[in-house]
């Protein structure tokens, strides 16, 4: 039939969910965490009272505006987090004299490595560690993760869903 009850037994499914949520909840104590102790850096505000009021938010974001909501503030996030990337690469290169500068500096202190094939999985940053940890990173993030599929499954279009 295809129904996941009758693919996977309850054991199965049971340390599924646990590993989910201890996943989930290691995920959630980071994602408020950072913009907590940045907006306490910022405006002085407490800690405690600023991870409160960042789950207060986005519960009520959430509550009221449901998936769309979520998916939405998604994309806010990601427009911003791509904007300040490159604000910080654009004033960085301005303020060292250059992108050629700044890779001169960089190539002269070892931390550029391109094209490097050494099969030795110690290696840092190798060709090989980036393409087949990064496929299973982003396979892990995106292709698997249960809160990004139920994005995928709300939308009626699989166009909408590789947006």
């Amino acid at each position: 039939n295809g129904n996941s009850f009758e693919r996977f037994g309850r054991s199965v499914r049971l340390l599924a969910a646990c590993c989910f949520t201890i996943q989930m909840t290691m995920y959630m104590a980071i994602v408020v965490y950072a913009p907590a102790l940045a907006l306490e850096q910022v405006t002085g505000f407490p800690l405690d009272i600023a991870v409160v009021v960042i789950f207060v938010v986005c519960i009520f974001y959430s509550a009221i505006g449901g998936i769309k909501a979520v998916m939405w503030t998604d994309t806010f996030q990601a427009v911003c987090m791509f904007g300040s990337f490159l604000a910080i690469i654009i004033k960085g290169n301005f303020d060292v004299g250059g992108a050629h500068e700044v890779w001169n500096r960089n190539y002269e202190s070892g931390r550029i490595e391109l094209f490097n094939f050494n099969p030795d999985p110690r290696r840092r940053h190798t060709v090989w560690g980036l393409v087949i940890g990064g496929f299973f990173t982003w396979i892990s993030i995106y292709g698997i993760n249960q809160t990004q599929v139920q994005r995928y499954l709300t939308v009626r279009k699989t166009s909408q869903a590789a947006k």
